[in-house]
This record gives structure tokens, sequence and C-alpha cells, in this order.
């Protein structure tokens, strides 16, 4: 929901009040850019990760959401079409 030249601001939510699910995002289209931190906020609380990498996997439990401050270093990596590695 935010966008900015060091970094973007996304908010996930699992809708499945049951089951937890896995999402995977990229940095860029094309992985282009690296992730090189993450500042999670959830239940009023907020902690930051160090990242270092074109994908980040974030599990959600159940009814869960989460709101994510990635930063960014741009074009930090060549664009490609590899997919990313879902076991990671």
């Amino acid at each position: 929901d935010k966008v900015t030249d060091t970094g973007v601001r996304v908010q996930l939510v699992n809708t499945d009040p049951v089951a937890g699910h896995t999402v995977l995002l990229q940095s860029g289209a094309f992985g282009e850019h690296r992730f090189v931190g993450a500042r999670l906020e959830r239940d009023g609380h907020a902690d930051h990760v160090p990242v270092n990498g074109k994908h980040l996997r974030v599990d959600l439990g159940p009814a869960a959401q989460v709101v994510l401050e990635l930063d960014l270093l741009r074009y930090a990596n060549t664009p490609s079409y590899a997919l990313p590695d879902f076991d990671a």
C-alpha cells in the first residue's frame, strides 16, 4: 500500500479461518531488486528482520494478518525469469 525509492509496504491477510498459508514475495517483476530488511507489524508490536535476497517467504497462520515494510536495494540483481526455490 506504499512504494518509495527505498522500499515498499504491504499488508498480507489470510482470510482462511482454519488453515495457514504461505505467501512468496518477489522483489520486482523479474527479481531485479533485493530485499535487505523487513519490519513486521502485528498485534501492535514491531520487529525488524534482516533479509538478503530477491524472494521472501511469509507463513501466515489461520485468520492472520501482518504489515510488512520491506527495505529494497533497487536493481541489485540481473533480471531473470528463473523460478524461486519454493522449498527455501
